[in-house]
């Protein structure tokens, strides 16, 4: 065994900070690269919602929530189980089709003419069923998609994953039919209950209507009943995985409407509750850390990590209210890579040993266990390093007093995002005001026509606003702006502020007809948005940290802020 110098060498630092996102990688292929792969074992992350679909009743279930809470991964997961079930020659199983829809309407939709001729040949497409032109659309998308395995394998995507044998193949005149024909026909070939997954829904244009996505599910439904009257058990269950932004125009323009509709409303009684997926729980967390040092140290990690160790660990990562399942998830691994390397990085023969290999073949040659059987370690490490920059664990901690310094910042940010989204429509954002507390950049849209449309003003508070000074003359005043100004539909003030402004109701009630407020809900979003925004790369906040986490706060920043700052703009330029 190589030995250990008791005075730390000066390549300390460097062998560990070479060797923790080699680490960080290998503990993440361990859950997300071997769970599609039957070669390795992966180490799952509990996920209740599986046992609620796969024991589901009804034939539609709904599931919403925010990215990186699982939606996807519980559609893999479900994937993976079918695969393993199968293989083992149970007397339990299920067959799945799992379909990501923006990739596949990505690929799909941009030569729709040429995929109908590829799969359909001269059929005419359901031309049994009378349908509007987006739901028929939908349908001769994903029917070819769900009920055959040689489309999957012939449209070379990936992402779709199914476990449906080849005897359920169709071929083109199949698809004349209605879609009950073509359903019941592949549901005769198969023995077991079927689980269609469609991921991701909220990206199909135009679908969430009582014409479209509502005659769909009315299907479903009537299959349902024919399975019943046939006695047939395994009838199909339809998986529908949302963003949580889209659960309100799923309900309001679908749900609600379901009861009014004499010919569908019956679907309306076979939709279970939307169920909500939220982060996993601190015992979730406990189990996740364990399970993924014994898979990679093997008995070592009991020597590693006790269990008040694991405890304490879990008890950080929750006092930083990070509701989110994948960040969660990240920061486990980056802490437990970081005290895994920070023993590595004492010896320089296993440093080399294991910058060898890649992921997937340390987890496969069980490099790390090998690596820390030869370590002799008598006590646990007595303390961790969360390894966040310490701003950034305050904002994550809800800690805006001691980051007001970012609130500039933020409405810079903010102004050069619109000018991306909006690009040549856009012009560049430039300072309107340099006040202390009232730094504020002005952005003007120009209309689709051309001539300026909107003239926004981009400005971010962090800190509570002395209510001495809501007056509204000298607000305007600090951004030059006259009364005039006020009364035309052409201006707009985005505020963009945190939770801890308290008296935002009576700056709305000052300048009622100006400002369009843009929250910023929690810490983990001003995070995202500080730490990930294009031109902050590099920044104090982001120093340190790896990449598995700066990518899952990059997707927080497009999804909960881009996103929002895009429908509020469309909003005011809808209604002005």
């Amino acid at each position: 065994m190589p030995a250990a110098n008791p005075n730390i060498p000066r390549s300390y630092d460097d062998a560990r900070a070479a060797i923790t996102p080699l680490i960080v990688e290998t503990l993440a292929y361990l859950t997300d690269g071997c769970l599609l792969s039957l070669q390795e074992e992966p180490v799952l992350i509990p996920r209740k919602i599986v046992d609620d679909i796969l024991s589901a009743s009804i034939p539609i279930f709904v599931v919403a929530g925010d990215w990186g809470q699982g939606k996807s991964f519980t559609g893999k997961l479900i994937y993976r189980l079918s695969q393993q079930l199968l293989q083992s020659g149970s007397a339990y199983k299920y067959y799945v089709t799992y379909i990501p829809l923006s990739i596949v309407y990505s690929k799909v939709n941009k030569n729709y003419e040429n995929f109908v001729t590829n799969f359909y040949g001269s059929a005419r497409v359901l031309s049994k069923e009378s349908l509007p032109a987006d739901a028929r659309k939908f349908l001769s998308i994903i029917i070819p998609i769900i009920f055959s395995p040689n489309t999957v394998k012939k449209l070379g995507i990936n992402e779709i994953l199914t476990t449906l044998p080849q005897s359920c193949d169709l071929v083109a005149d199949d698809y004349a039919g209605s879609f009950l024909d073509i359903a019941t026909s592949v549901l005769s070939k198969i023995d077991s209950k079927f689980i269609i997954i469609l991921d991701e829904l909220e990206d199909v244009e135009g679908i969430f209507s009582i014409n479209e996505l509502g005659k769909v599910l009315y299907l479903f439904r009537i299959i349902y009943d024919i399975a019943l009257n046939k006695g047939i058990i395994h009838f199909p269950t339809i998986v529908l995985l949302l963003q949580e932004y889209a659960r309100a125009d799923f309900t309001t323009k679908l749900l609600d409407q379901l009861r009014t509709q004499q010919d569908i409303s019956r679907t309306f009684g076979v939709i279970g509750n939307i169920r909500m997926l939220d982060p996993i729980t601190k015992d979730d967390m406990k189990k996740y850390i364990n399970d993924l040092l014994n898979r990679v140290l093997g008995e070592q990690a009991k020597k590693l990590f006790t269990e008040k160790s694991i405890e304490n660990i879990v008890q950080e990562i929750e006092k930083m209210n990070l509701n989110n399942t994948r960040l969660r998830i990240a920061l486990i691994r980056q802490i437990l890579s970081n005290i895994i390397a920070r023993y590595i990085a004492m010896y320089p023969d296993f440093v080399n040993e294991l910058q060898r290999w890649r992921p997937h073949e340390i987890v496969k040659n069980r490099i790390l266990e090998k690596i820390f059987s030869e370590i002799n370690i008598t006590t646990p490490p007595s303390s961790f390093e969360i390894g966040l920059p310490r701003e950034l664990s305050d904002i994550l901690s809800g800690k805006f007093d001691r980051i007001s310094k970012y609130a500039d910042k933020l409405s810079e940010i903010t102004a050069k995002e619109i000018r991306r989204i909006y690009g040549n429509r856009a012009l560049q954002p430039s300072p309107i005001s340099r006040a202390r507390g009232y730094k504020a950049y002005e952005v003007l849209i120009k209309g689709e026509r051309g001539g300026i449309a909107l003239r926004l003003i981009v400005w971010a508070r962090l800190t509570d606003i002395n209510v001495r000074r809501l007056d509204r003359r000298k607000i305007l005043s600090k951004f030059h702006l006259t009364e005039q100004d006020a009364r035309t539909p052409l201006t707009r003030i985005l505020l963009v502020y945190t939770p801890n402004v308290k008296w935002i109701s009576r700056l709305q009630a000052a300048l009622h007809d100006l400002i369009v407020p843009l929250p910023v809900e929690d810490g983990l979003t001003l995070a995202a948005i500080l730490a990930s925004a294009p031109d902050t790369s590099g920044s104090e906040l982001t120093q340190g940290l790896h990449q598995e986490f700066k990518e899952v706060l990059r997707k927080i920043y497009e999804e909960k802020y881009v996103n929002r700052i895009r429908e509020i703009i469309e909003d005011i330029l809808r209604h002005r």
